[in-house]
């Protein structure tokens, strides 16, 4: 019996393995997000806009439009390790674990920018199971291997939502 479960606990790790493989070769595209349309006179002056279906207000920044400021307070609030890690934090993984087996139940989270970032673009309104934190996992690695940090920093900046009409 005990030789079984190994068996079967070694093809299960095997058959993870296989997945993450898999995923991290696949090529990762990122969904567009819908821009708002801008109305300007004739003198080229903004007049006003219009708003993707009346609540995404939505205008893409490169990253040297970005205040230098403001790249740094989000970095520190967020994800303290972004410039040194691979998409994925092992002492935030462990720390979270930890408290959260010290609680008994799940209190905190050890999620980067990186993985905010899919969640943000593939998952935003789905329920967190393993699959989608393992999936989520796999594609912070693989678009921290194809893109610079300076990219999905942008990219995050210009995707998650600061509140209401403020993304």
């Amino acid at each position: 019996m005990k030789q079984a479960l190994k068996i079967l606990a070694l093809l299960f790790v095997l058959l993870i393995f296989c997945y993450a493989l898999v995923a991290f070769f696949l090529p990762l595209k990122l969904p567009t997000t819908p821009e708002s349309s801008v109305l300007s006179d004739i003198h080229g002056v903004e007049i006003g806009e219009i708003i993707y279906s009346g609540s995404i207000r939505h205008r893409e920044l490169a990253y040297g439009d970005i205040p230098r400021f403001y790249i740094e307070a989000l970095v520190a609030l967020e994800d303290k390790t972004f410039w040194s890690h691979p998409g994925l934090s092992g002492r935030g993984i462990l720390r979270s674990l930890m408290r959260n087996i010290e609680s008994g139940r799940v209190v905190e989270g050890a999620s980067t920018i990186t993985t905010q970032l899919i969640r943000n673009a593939f998952w935003i309104n789905e329920k967190r199971d393993f699959k989608h934190k393992f999936l989520e996992s796999v594609y912070a690695l693989r678009i921290e291997h194809i893109h610079t940090k300076e990219e999905i920093l942008t990219e995050y900046i210009n995707r998650v939502s600061f509140g209401h009409l403020n993304i």
